[in-house]
């Protein structure tokens, strides 16, 4: 069938398994689905990804984590003459691990409109018992069952057997994910409209018995932000931003608490030289810079609105302000140092790692304000993270089909 995994890969919801080119199971070629598009470098289309937005491809974050794609192919061939798209840049989750697959998605921004339709996202995050035992429809154009070249697009039906907090696992029912499928949509129709549910990870060396999907909502508010931001011609100080020359003045700056959510940052002297909300910051390197001070914009414990967190997760709690925060399932997920799974307001229905009440604290401990990931206190962010945004503008290339 349809989508495919991308060397090796370790899934999260079963055992670590190396992923090999492989036939696929009981796919069929695919003549619709014009935002289904294959994600190519120097003319090789080697991923899969879903047009989300006039300008924004949602892909797999290790499709782009060690090589930037410089076009998108659209349509149902990868024919020399297939229409195309220049990827503008790439941008990952910030928590994506490629040791093992965790946080597996990513964004591409393009140069400009792709002419066609994008697919509809969830308006929120879905409820695990609604993807459990979900059959889903999966797209792209991976390996197909007689191994040879893959000149088209596939797609097929896949059951949901297995959910947590940031993946599913799909087993056939009869089609499978194989490679160069990584990066394609998973799809499940929510109120009667076909929605983009999941993001092909990994899966079985043989592409036979499961493969994992990055949950698509998630991590919405990664998505949504890029769209946003996909918008916005120039942003002034303060405002989202997601290339080097997007900021009319100063620049594009990455805090080291929400890397994955700059915004423009510009010179100063006094605070009264900033936008409401943002500080005059010395820097020993720059002077002063009119920045946001910790918890930034999109971090964890930072006030958010419904698209603004890193983590995909704004959460209103009690009658404070909302804040980002992890998802996690009660007795099941492990939460970072100082915050502890507990339930929400909004979303309803939602557990997230929130931080522990002052009373309920151990005596003489503070509490630690978490970091984007991991159960032993806050995510450090390393010369890897950063180098996952990946800003680095392409030419098209002609395209010819892989292998």
């Amino acid at each position: 069938m349809v989508a495919a995994l991308l060397g090796c890969a370790a899934t999260k919801l079963d055992e670590q398994v190396e992923i090999t080119s492989s036939p696929i199971i009981d796919g069929e070629l695919d003549g619709g689905d014009p935002a289904a598009v294959a994600v190519s470098f120097a003319g090789v289309a080697y991923c899969s990804g879903t047009l989300v937005a006039a300008r924004v491809v949602v892909t797999a974050a290790h499709c782009i984590h060690q090589q930037v794609p410089d076009a998108v192919v659209l349509g149902w061939s990868l024919e020399e003459d297939a229409p195309q798209v220049g990827v503008l840049f790439a941008r990952e989750a910030a928590g994506f691990d490629p040791t093992d697959f965790s946080d597996d998605i990513g964004v591409l921004v393009l140069e400009h409109d792709a002419p066609m339709a994008p697919v509809t996202l969830a308006s929120g995050p879905i409820d695990e018992q609604m993807l459990l035992g979900a059959r889903v429809r999966i797209v792209g154009f991976g390996s197909t069952h007689d191994g040879g070249d893959v000149r088209g697009k596939y797609q097929g039906w896949a059951r949901v057997r297995a959910v947590d907090e940031t993946t599913f696992s799909i087993s056939p029912d009869p089609a499978q994910p194989c490679t160069g499928d990584s990066g394609g949509p998973a799809l499940l129709t929510i109120d009667g409209v076909e929605t983009l549910i999941g993001v092909t990870s990994s899966g079985d060396a043989a592409c036979e018995s499961f493969a994992t999907e990055t949950r698509v909502d998630a991590y919405l508010s990664f998505v949504l932000a890029s769209v946003e931001a996909s918008t916005r011609a120039a942003a002034s100080v303060g405002q989202p931003c997601l290339s080097p020359d997007a900021c009319r003045v100063g620049r594009c700056y990455a805090p080291s608490d929400a890397p994955s959510f700059p915004y423009c940052a510009g010179r100063c002297v006094e605070a009264r030289d900033c936008p409401v909300g943002m500080e005059c910051i010395e820097d020993a390197a720059r002077g002063g810079e009119c920045r946001y001070l910790p918890p930034s914009p999109g971090a964890l414990g930072g006030t958010c609105s419904s698209s603004a967190c890193e983590s995909g997760l704004c959460v209103q709690r009690n009658d404070g302000p909302a804040i980002c925060a992890l998802r996690c399932l009660p007795g099941v997920s492990s939460c970072p140092v100082g915050t502890r799974c507990d339930s929400v307001v909004e979303p309803a229905g939602l557990s997230a790692c929130v931080d522990v009440p002052a009373e309920d604290a151990p005596a003489g401990c503070g509490i630690a304000r978490s970091g984007p990931r991991g159960p032993t206190g806050p995510w450090p962010v390393t010369l890897l993270i950063l180098s996952g945004w990946l800003l680095r503008s392409r030419r098209p290339h002609r395209l010819r089909s892989t292998r």
